[in-house]
């Protein structure tokens, strides 16, 4: 193309660039010294922009360089994506003009002096921020890697205890990876334990908590979680796991039963908009666990990490097959990468943790790591996490529901027949496949829902609805949409309308509500769930207590039920911007589990959001029953697709 024709203007409606993408890529234009290349910067920091809010670390040159740039175009009949505008300049004359840019930081160091772009010896561009980012986490986890004091020398003491709480350890043949991802935990200053719903992760790292106790009494032991509902799982499951744990009462007593927000953890003012807790004031802790880790973005994970002091224990908890997290960056999914989980043919011990393993557990067997299998360990310099990440094989919870369980591994194998052929076989009952129905009948999409509705709306109070609510859930792609969020709850609110129950009010007694951003003056956060109740004669919205506060707000009466949780109450006028809950985005179910999932997936493809990933998140929240409502031709083509988030941190901790 002429470089008369600017590209900007092309690729802010190709990629449909927001107006923040935009003014950003319109600054660097009016800086750059060279009006010839203005333009070429401009679009390549909007482009950096656009990709960086949809989750994106940076932009890979050989992805885009030479790429054409396609207009939707239309006609009376149709509306035609590939009608190419323009194209964008090869690698080579992209990376010369970045390279010749004062606004460019190529290859530097954490010591350089910022710079709006980031170009890294391998061609990925990055905003600033983000590139400091990656190479800072990086370097935080080497350093400590490398610093590693640990095993305990005194690691013997625990054998009786260790053989007490994984007492088929030392049975063959298999491996007991659950065993195996303590001696993780204990033999490194940071451990990843990665495994799917039902895989006992909550359950080892309680186990692990307990040997960390008995090795040393005084240990500060602090336990976290991306968002509210999270902690409080993770609450649960520990208080669970502690009634049955073959522990004498002193160790099981030094074992936290409150967890905390990574935000309250750290200690966010939304004042400054920064944390209290960082490296010159570091966190109070000696071992700290974060549950549902995938969810961490990659500026939270530096935030965690250079608030962690130099001598404390990480260990997060998380499944490498879910989606990504909302914000930037896919960082456990890196880190397991870059550990080396999923690359071989079967699972290994890693080469680091197997004398560790045998000494502790007695087991008499031969390890398969990757020292057994090519003769020589890989160079530490290169796999600095090799030795700190064990993936949990067995899951205990789909035994009962197979067909849930077959489907997960379908999906997440990326076998879209396997798939189809488990939800048409009758032989599973807890898993179902329905078409979309038409327009005309699109409520028919709740048919199997009717029971549970009616029970929410019927209950007695607003406690006993929320813990009806939490039984089951409809899940969906996107917000928006025929099939989205927002229609779904009104094709809800409509039933329930035609069943007798008023419904069509802005607010209504029965209906939940999903908070949907931090108020810290309500202390109701992203995600938080409550109900609307009548309550003295007029519409309260109700939440769950926090068990631990200190705060006096708006207390409202405890109300017993089948949790036996308290609840307070809050004036309607006061509550955050908010959305009815019938329904959430797979993204917004994350962290959370339900007995039944109604997932519905649009009737058409919808660029790179439709992915494995997502349909592995939205299968995997039910417990016992999944109806999966979607055209064949769509759940096959996401199954296919797997979401991959630009990013440079598996290089940064490999590279020397």
């Amino acid at each position: 193309m002429s470089s008369r024709v600017p590209l900007l203007p092309l690729i802010a409606e190709a990629e449909s660039l927001s107006p923040l993408d935009l003014r950003f890529a319109a600054l660097i234009g009016r800086l750059a010294k060279q009006p010839n290349e203005g333009d070429l910067l401009a679009t390549t920091a909007g482009l950096v922009s656009k990709l960086r809010s949809r989750g994106h670390s940076c932009l890979h040159l050989d992805r885009w360089a030479g790429q054409s740039i396609k207009l939707a175009t239309h006609s009376d009949q149709k509306k035609d994506l590939n009608s190419p505008a323009g194209r964008l300049p090869s690698r080579d004359a992209w990376r010369s003009v970045l390279e010749r840019s004062d606004l460019v930081a190529v290859s530097p160091s954490l010591e350089s002096i910022p710079r709006p772009l980031v170009l890294d010896h391998r061609d990925r561009i990055y905003l600033w921020r983000y590139w400091q980012a990656e190479q800072t986490l990086a370097g935080d986890l080497k350093n400590r890697l490398a610093e590693d004091t640990h095993p305990d020398p005194e690691l013997e003491r625990v054998t009786p205890l260790f053989r007490r709480l994984f007492p088929d350890a030392s049975q063959g043949p298999d491996i007991d990876w659950q065993a195996a991802a303590a001696c993780v935990a204990l033999s490194s200053s940071f451990a990843l334990i990665s495994g799917g719903p039902g895989t006992g992760k909550t359950t080892t790292v309680t186990r692990i908590l307990a040997l960390l106790a008995e090795l040393d009494p005084e240990a500060r032991i602090a336990l976290a979680a991306p968002t509210g509902k999270a902690a409080t799982r993770l609450e649960e499951s520990i208080a669970d796991q502690l009634t049955h744990l073959p522990v004498d009462p002193e160790t099981r007593g030094r074992i936290p039963r409150k967890a905390s927000t990574l935000h309250r953890l750290l200690g966010y003012s939304p004042r400054t908009d920064r944390f209290r807790f960082g490296r010159d004031l570091p966190l109070s802790v000696d071992v700290l666990v974060v549950d549902e880790a995938s969810m961490v973005d990659l500026l939270m994970m530096v935030s965690l990490l250079v608030a962690l002091p130099p001598h404390g224990r990480l260990i997060l908890l998380g499944d490498r097959d879910q989606l990504a997290s909302v914000d930037t960056g896919f960082v456990f999914g890196d880190l397991t990468t870059a550990a080396g989980l999923g690359r071989g043919p079967k699972p290994e011990l890693p080469v680091a943790v197997a004398a560790t393993f045998q000494r502790l557990s007695g087991w008499q067997g031969r390890p398969q790591t990757s020292e057994s299998i090519d003769g020589s360990s890989e160079r530490p310099s290169k796999r600095p996490l090799a030795g700190a990440a064990v993936e949990l094989q067995v899951s205990y919870r789909f035994r009962s529901r197979p067909g849930i369980g077959a489907l997960a591994t379908a999906i997440r194998t990326g076998d879209e027949r396997a798939a189809l052929h488990t939800l048409e076989d009758p032989a599973f009952d807890d898993v179902h496949l329905h078409g979309l129905p038409d327009k005309s009948r699109a409520g028919r999409v709740l048919s199997e829902l009717e029971d549970p509705l009616h029970a929410c709306m019927s209950a007695e109070g607003p406690e006993e609805a929320l813990h009806r609510l939490a039984t089951f859930r409809i899940l969906a792609a996107t917000r928006v949409g025929p099939w989205g969020t927002q229609r779904l709850n009104r094709l809800v609110e409509s039933y329930l309308e035609s069943s007798g129950f008023n419904t069509l009010d802005r607010f209504y007694s029965g209906q939940p509500v999903l908070i949907e951003s931090n108020d810290y003056s309500t202390r109701l956060f992203n995600g938080d769930l409550g109900m609307i109740w009548q309550h003295e004669g007029g519409l309260w919205a109700f939440f769950p207590e926090e068990q631990d506060s200190r705060l006096n707000l708006e207390a409202g009466p405890s109300s017993s039920g089948p949790s036996n949780q308290a609840l307070r109450r809050l004036p309607l006028a006061k509550l955050p911007p908010f959305s009815t809950a019938w329904s959430m985005t797979v993204h917004k179910s994350q962290g959370s589990e339900f007995d039944r999932v109604l997932l519905v997936l649009p009737a058409k493809e919808m660029g790179d959001l439709l992915s494995r990933e997502l349909l592995y998140t939205g299968v995997t929240r039910a417990r016992k029953r999944v109806d999966l409502v979607a055209p064949a031709s769509i759940l096959e083509s996401a199954i296919r697709k797997t979401s991959r988030r630009s990013s440079g941190l598996v290089d940064a901790l490999e590279q020397v």
